[in-house]
């Protein structure tokens, strides 16, 4: 972290504290500490998404649109820049608290005013010059427990409200029937790894993902070698042969079909293996009549879609190879789904299953993660990256 950052965040803290005290009294300036560490918790997970919510309710009455705002411009210059897009969004946040504090839009009374009430509705104190720090200690670690609490408790029912939003909230887009050949195809093809493109940042208006230099060859290269394991050409068609031919489509087919848990673990399992096969099982059961048959193949091909770009970008396949793949997964995807909104709630179950499987706790984190690419993919908002597969039609067929 920069010195500018540490800095910052010494002031702010700084800042906090001066306040409870001048509030508050000499026995309640720790609060800033408690505020801060709030704070600091709902930015632990700053590389896959920024919990403003949490900020909010850390900090009530912070602008957060204005947080959001600051951070994406912050992590695009940084992208540009070839610089740390998380450390530099680490920073904007900081700053925009320090600015709200210190320019007087921001009612910090009123701020705090609203702490003492949830922490004396936590810890039944009445009385703060009776504080002690066991009573802050708690106070803390309730509210963590709170937080955790909202990850822990996930229902099945709960996924499938989740889902069923989706369908009636977005919108499905337009679509088209196009000739064997239009230039368009290509065009679609590319945005079939749409989902994946928006969660990191990629240009769909070329086969590359992103421009060629250091940059972006190591942030590719640690992509497809840390997920996917992917180092040379036989790992591409490897990898892109299970997910067209088996992927989680297979696995969720087999769940379907299995009459108890028992017929699907075998003795060489072991116990973190056989857990997953539990909570695959029991997820799948729960869906198996109420989603399509085919609801994982948007996320097992359009990973694939994804996996084709990242591979020509490493040179690991040819310009040739990589649309010979594209079309193959095109041609499946067009007869399989209707619009985008099937094919992006496809890719988004898909990868809720995968998360239930391996820890139930983070569907909602999951879900919230990719559902806001989603959500920015099938909508106008302005913003140049948001609304591409809303601008372009759906193929529903090929003459």
């Amino acid at each position: 972290m920069s010195n500018e950052v540490k800095k910052a965040q010494e002031e702010m803290e700084k800042l906090m504290k001066q306040h409870m005290k001048d509030i508050y009294g000499e026995n309640f300036e720790n609060m800033g500490d408690l505020m801060k560490q709030a704070l600091e918790n709902s930015m632990a997970d700053l590389e896959n998404n920024i919990d403003i919510e949490a900020i909010q309710n850390a900090v009530p009455g912070v602008d957060t649109a204005a947080i959001m705002k600051k951070m994406q411009v912050a992590k695009e210059e940084a992208v540009k820049n070839g610089t740390n897009a998380i450390e530099a969004q680490a920073a904007e946040v900081t700053n925009a608290m320090n600015e709200m504090f210190s320019s007087g839009n921001t009612n910090l009374q009123d701020i705090i005013s609203e702490q003492m009430k949830q922490f004396q509705a936590m810890t039944g104190i009445e009385d703060f010059t009776k504080l002690t720090p066991e009573d802050m200690q708690n106070y803390y670690e309730n509210q963590m427990n709170m937080w955790n609490g909202l990850e822990e408790d996930v229902s099945l029912e709960g996924v499938g409200t989740l889902i069923q939003n989706m369908y009636d909230s977005l919108p499905e887009g337009n679509k088209t029937k196009i000739k064997n050949g239009d230039e368009y195809i290509e065009k679609f093809e590319i945005m079939l790894s749409g989902i994946l493109s928006y969660i990191n940042g990629h240009d769909n208006d070329t086969l590359d993902v992103e421009e060629h230099n250091e940059f972006f060859h190591d942030r590719i290269n640690y992509i497809l070698t840390e997920f996917w394991g992917i180092e040379n050409k036989d790992d591409v068609y490897n990898t892109i042969a299970w997910l067209l031919n088996e992927g989680h489509t297979d696995e969720y087919l087999g769940y379907a079909d299995a009459d108890t848990v028992d017929e699907l673990i075998n003795e060489d399992m072991d116990e973190e293996e056989i857990e997953i096969v539990k909570n695959g099982f029991e997820f799948t059961k729960y869906f198996k009549d109420k989603l399509p048959e085919n609801i994982m193949l948007g996320w097992d091909y359009g990973r694939a879609a994804a996996i084709v770009r990242w591979s020509y970008f490493m040179n690991y396949i040819s310009e040739e190879e990589a649309w010979e793949i594209l079309d193959k997964i095109a041609g499946v995807m067009i007869g399989t789904f209707n619009s985008w909104k099937e094919f992006g709630i496809s890719y988004i179950v898909g990868g809720l299953f995968w998360t239930y499987r391996k820890d139930p706790s983070e569907t909602y984190s999951r879900y919230y993660e990719t559902v806001e690419a989603l959500e920015g993919l099938l909508t106008e908002t302005g913003e140049e990256e948001d609304g591409e597969w809303l601008r372009n039609p759906w193929i529903e067929e090929v003459l």
